[in-house]
């Protein structure tokens, strides 16, 4: 366990991850734009194609990049909090897992939403890989250093 980074590098770390993430979010919403354009055509039907378009592609431009922006902070939030108290990987795989824990729980299904057992269950399937992939990618560097 190291002592950390100081809160000045943690600010810096989670403003850093929201510009990344806004670019990619809103990259992601370019690409996926069109699929949301034909979507709308269910909400608004009869509007024009350009009133569609121009819709979608910005809800789904300004939607991802925020959602993006939003998950990426608040893991490498969550990881600087944690890593002063632990090791780094144990850190990161906190981290993977409460946002992995936060995103299930938001794609969760209406029909679990009423069963707190199946709810966690749903949650914990985004959680386990979350927690694992993070744990690995904090372990990576530890493992590749000594082969060089």
């Amino acid at each position: 366990m190291d002592s950390g980074p100081d809160r000045r590098t943690c600010a810096a770390r989670v403003a850093y991850v929201i510009i990344n993430g806004t670019g990619l979010g809103m990259c992601w919403g370019l690409w996926f734009g069109p699929v949301e354009a034909r979507a709308m055509e269910r909400l608004w039907p009869g509007s024009g194609i350009a009133v569609r378009s121009v819709a979608a592609l910005r809800s789904s431009v300004i939607g991802t990049a925020l959602g993006f922006a939003a998950v990426f902070a608040s893991y490498q939030g969550i990881l600087c909090v944690a890593e002063p108290h632990m090791r780094q990987w144990k850190a990161g795989g906190l981290a993977g897992g409460i946002v992995g824990l936060v995103i299930g729980l938001g794609a969760l299904p209406l029909h679990l939403a009423a069963r707190p057992v199946g709810a966690l269950r749903f949650a914990s399937s985004y959680a386990l890989p979350f927690a694992a992939v993070s744990a690995g990618f904090q372990l990576l560097p530890t493992v590749v250093a000594p082969l060089h």
